[in-house]
């Protein structure tokens, strides 16, 4: 077992009730890949219809050699400020041919779009990386990716990237036009980083491009101290767009990327993490 270097840094999970069994496998994959060589502490936040009860039951799950700290989330189930009460959630958010419910899952992105960074535990660390319940490690992983990219400076890494669906997107890439058109550092980074945006008469049939964010590794103190990222996630977040048209997280992450990060010196898809989350991920370079 190799101590890690000088990084405060954690694996994170959002956990929900009935995820114990989800959670151990997916734990102790990791502790088998990566944590018996590299033991990072892993923190595991609970919404808040976790019971005391199913809490023990998560306690149980940990496998043996894993670090886990357990953190309750009593303001998950709150709707940003200003939203409006009493409407018909029919008619907002929620896709009926999926089985993602509304406003719960809503809830979930806006944790990990806006209000991960600003939890007390999390804005100590250097670096966190996300893992969801359904998220496995299948193979070694023969270096630690964290010193790796705390070594060459870097703000952002993931495993694999695609495209979100437009019934999930409506809006967003008016929204992006809108942002840019009125912000110019925002504007002046994007065309640097090469950002494309398709015409407005065409953006109805594209899908915004997308970061695999269910894992990514995130240099915390460096995106809490960008404002110009910041400010376009408090901007996503007063839209209500999360909740009016069910806007993921990871096409938000990657246009956050390419306006608030210097995305060639900053952000890197990561090698040698052979990865499952519906469906395989396995990048080699």
């Amino acid at each position: 077992m190799q101590n890690p270097p000088n990084i405060q840094a954690a694996f994170v999970y959002l956990v929900k009730a009935g995820e114990e069994h989800l959670l151990a496998t997916s734990l102790l994959l990791l502790q088998q890949r990566f944590l018996r060589k590299w033991p990072y502490p892993v923190l595991v936040f609970l919404d808040d219809t976790a019971s005391a009860y199913q809490l023990l039951h998560f306690h149980v799950a940990i496998p043996a050699g894993v670090q886990a700290h357990f953190v309750r989330l009593h303001d998950f189930s709150r709707f940003p400020e200003g939203f409006p009460e009493g409407f018909d959630s029919s008619h907002y958010g929620r896709m009926v041919h999926t089985n993602r419910d509304f406003p719960s899952y809503n809830h979930m992105i806006r944790f990990w779009w806006r209000q991960v960074f600003h939890h007390p535990i999390v804005r100590e660390l250097d670096y966190y990386v996300r893992m969801d319940t359904d998220s496995f490690i299948l193979s070694d992983i023969d270096y630690d990716f964290i010193y790796s990219m705390q070594q060459d400076g870097l703000t952002y890494g993931y495993v694999a990237e695609g495209f979100d669906g437009p019934e999930f997107t409506t809006g967003l890439f008016d929204f992006v036009a809108d942002y840019l058109d009125s912000h110019v550092a925002a504007r002046e980074l994007a065309f640097r980083n090469n950002l494309w945006l398709p015409d407005p008469e065409d953006r109805d049939k594209h899908g915004p491009h997308l970061f695999y964010n269910n894992f990514e590794v995130v240099s915390v103190q460096r995106l809490i101290s960008n404002a110009q990222y910041m400010e376009f996630v408090d901007a996503v977040d007063q839209s209500y767009n999360i909740y009016w048209y069910r806007w993921g997280d990871a096409p938000l992450r990657f246009y956050a990327a390419k306006l608030a990060l210097q995305y060639d010196m900053e952000v890197r898809i990561l090698c040698g993490i052979d990865y499952y989350h519906q469906g395989r991920l396995d990048r080699t370079c």
